[in-house]
């Protein structure tokens, strides 16, 4: 199986083509449902590039041991992992070698690309990986650690990078902490989480924030040309539900046409998009799922359908 057919230095040649995504383009659900997956894929019209999981945090290392997540085979020629640093009520002084590798030995064994998602949103306080001042060389020794033991056992097959959160408490990140977290040895690719908050896309004022502000969307795909590596957004969606309560834009097809321009604005400079990733959430909280928001859905399947920019 060839390697995703990228380099840190340059874009892959592509064979001519009207389709627009040009990168791998894929879904999370909720409760990791492979049908909704299916569902998602089909409604669409576009077959899903990777499946996103999430192991188990909240078991201790046997629960991120477990891989009950991983998806088959008929969800995408990749996936995508969220890898935490550590588990709920641990810390970034637990070692978590061992059930790391038995995390990593099992996707070495399925074959496929993965995208290492390790230590995701590492600026979210509530993470208990979280990067402050006072743990960040701690942060980075662990973060070199895991990763060599992902490359170890998956070799070029794991695609570890750098991931953050650009939504409302991407204010609580220093503005160095990208750079100073930055492993060019360790991280493969950069790129943030975005949803519709904080403010949403809803008002000229509001998107032209999102792009410009500090490490917005322009300051993250300034980061990936100037790492040379390529961008991601691991995960986007629309935001219906209980959280970010008047400071979420809802069935907001604007949102949608937003990220779909800001992964075009990438290539067009030259940069290499590596993957998104909806999530296609139902639960209260969120209401991402195009059932809640039809606008945004009918947007999306214009944006994301076949052989379509």
């Amino acid at each position: 199986m060839p390697i995703w057919p990228f380099s840190r230095t340059s874009a892959p040649a592509r064979t001519p083509t009207t389709d627009l995504i040009t990168w791998s383009s894929g879904v999370h659900t909720t409760g990791h449902s492979l049908d909704e997956a299916r569902a998602f894929a089909a409604r669409r019209g576009r077959p899903l590039g990777h499946f996103a999981v999430f192991p188990s945090r909240d078991a201790g290392p046997a629960g991120l041991a477990d891989t009950w997540w991983l998806p088959p085979r008929d969800l995408g020629e990749m996936i995508s992992v969220a890898v935490p640093m550590t588990y709920d009520g641990g810390s970034l002084a637990d070692d978590l070698s061992e059930p790391l590798r038995r995390m990593a030995g099992a996707l070495a064994a399925d074959g496929r690309v993965c995208v290492i998602r390790l230590g995701w949103e590492f600026n979210l306080a509530n993470w208990p990986w979280h990067v402050t001042e006072a743990n960040l060389p701690q942060w980075r020794a662990r973060f070199a650690q895991y990763a060599s033991l992902f490359r170890a056992e998956l070799g070029e097959r794991a695609l570890v990078g750098l991931n953050a959160n650009i939504g409302g408490s991407q204010t609580g990140m220093r503005p160095d902490w990208a750079e100073r977290v930055w492993m060019p040895e360790h991280m493969h690719w950069a790129g943030p989480d975005a949803y519709d908050c904080y403010e949403p896309y809803t008002t000229d004022a509001a998107v032209a924030a999102h792009w410009n502000g500090q490490h917005g969307l322009r300051w993250w795909s300034d980061f990936a040309l100037a790492q040379r590596v390529p961008l991601a957004l691991p995960e986007w969606g629309v935001a219906s539900g209980t959280q970010w309560a008047g400071h979420r834009g809802g069935d907001n097809p604007r949102y949608v046409a937003e990220m779909h321009a800001f992964l075009r604005y990438h290539v067009e400079r030259g940069g290499t998009v590596l993957l998104d990733t909806y999530f296609h959430e139902r639960e209260p909280y969120l209401r991402s799922d195009f059932d809640a928001n039809p606008r945004a859905g009918a947007e999306y399947a214009r944006r994301w359908g076949p052989a379509v920019g």
